[in-house]
């Protein structure tokens, strides 16, 4: 008993001391937590004070920013507009020009469409002067003469400008009238240069008539080159289609005064007689230095460049000398080109003069080019006659 006594004492003793320790223990802890709690009050209301005044400064300066900014784009607004406005100032001073100028304008497109009216209704009238004033330009002198003296041809000039309209039709004019010509041979020539000699031979009154015609004129120094060349051209064909006419039918004209008919002086103009070698050797080539000749005067052979059907005029003697060239040239069944070599009429070969750079001039005119340095070869010319 005693024992359990002095056990019981005991533990109230450890009891008593735990208590006193907790209770020592708590107030330690309440004392630390009572300071920990003071500094950190104290500590966040230095930093909320430190914190309030940051942010103070900071919306200060975010005022004076947005101050700056909106002065700046107020200052930018009022410079803008100052321009604007001047500009405007200057619009509106050149505003009554412009309505000015406006008017101008559409008044001289008015008078534009007006001018335009009256052209229309004009040209007619200028397109038939100019005919006639074309024509009166283009009449001879009343002679030789007359023609090749400068100051009567002056005179004439001016006389001719002072007459009335139907006067200066009646004056005589420079080269020839082809139409007779033109109508046989578009009537009996095909387009590939086939002569219809019988048919021809039934007009032959209208061949006559086209021979005397070109006999009493020839040209002079107040016809033009084209004027001149499109009437040797004719002369020489018509001619020709006589020739042949006269001694129809006949297989070629190479039967003819001992295969040299080309040679007979049987043509007169103007009193005085001509050959057809004299038209073609001693005026047509001499005078007019134009290779494409050789393409329009016809000897009424098969291997002869086509007779055109058509007459040759001072209107259109050129570009026919150019078609012609170009078909004959271009004729496979005459001429073969290729770009190595090329088999080519006689008349290249008789003509070589005329036509200089032969390759050039081939070249010029044919589909297939040669090249240069090229070997040139010529066929057999075939004399058969050209036509029926």
């Amino acid at each position: 008993m005693k024992y359990i006594i002095i056990l019981l004492s005991i533990y109230l003793a450890v009891a008593c001391d735990a208590k006193s320790s907790t209770k020592a223990s708590e107030a330690v802890t309440d004392a630390h937590t009572t300071a920990v709690a003071t500094t950190v009050n104290n500590t966040s209301a230095d930093l909320k004070a430190e914190l309030s005044e940051k942010a103070e400064m900071t919306k200060d300066k975010m005022m004076e920013a947005k101050d700056d900014m909106v002065q700046g784009a107020k200052d930018k607004m009022d410079n803008a507009k100052d321009v604007m406005e001047s500009k405007a100032n200057v619009m509106a001073d050149k505003a009554p020009s412009m309505d000015k100028m406006k008017d101008g304008i559409a008044d001289a497109k008015a008078e534009m469409k007006d001018k335009v009216n009256m052209a229309k209704e004009e040209v007619p009238m200028a397109k038939e002067q100019v005919t006639e004033t074309v024509v009166a330009t283009a009449s001879a002198a009343a002679s030789t003469a007359v023609a090749s003296t400068p100051v009567i041809k002056e005179v004439m000039k001016e006389k001719k400008e002072a007459m009335p309209v139907e006067e200066k039709k009646a004056m005589p004019v420079a080269g020839v009238d082809h139409s007779i010509l033109d109508g046989l041979l578009k009537k009996y020539v095909s387009s590939t240069g086939v002569v219809n000699y019988a048919g021809i031979q039934g007009s032959r009154a209208q061949l006559d008539e086209y021979l005397d015609l070109v006999s009493k004129k020839i040209p002079d120094n107040s016809w033009s080159r084209n004027e001149a060349l499109a009437y040797w051209i004719n002369v020489y064909n018509a001619n020709t289609i006589d020739l042949i006419l006269s001694n129809y039918p006949i297989s070629s004209i190479t039967n003819l005064d001992g295969g040299k008919p080309w040679d007979v002086k049987r043509i007169t103009i103007a009193g005085k007689k001509y050959s057809l070698n004299d038209i073609e050797h001693s005026i047509i080539r001499p005078e007019f230095n134009d290779a494409r000749i050789h393409f329009a005067v016809n000897c009424a052979a098969k291997s002869c460049p086509k007779l055109n059907n058509g007459a040759m005029t001072a209107a259109n003697v050129n570009s026919t000398l150019e078609k012609l060239t170009k078909e004959f040239v271009n004729n496979s069944s005459i001429n073969k080109i290729s770009s190595n070599s090329a088999s080519l009429s006689k008349i290249f070969e008789w003509y070589a003069s005329d036509f200089g750079n032969l390759t050039a001039f081939i070249n010029k005119y044919s589909t297939q080019k040669l090249n240069a340095g090229s070997p040139i070869s010529y066929v057999d010319y075939d004399w058969s006659l050209n036509g029926k």
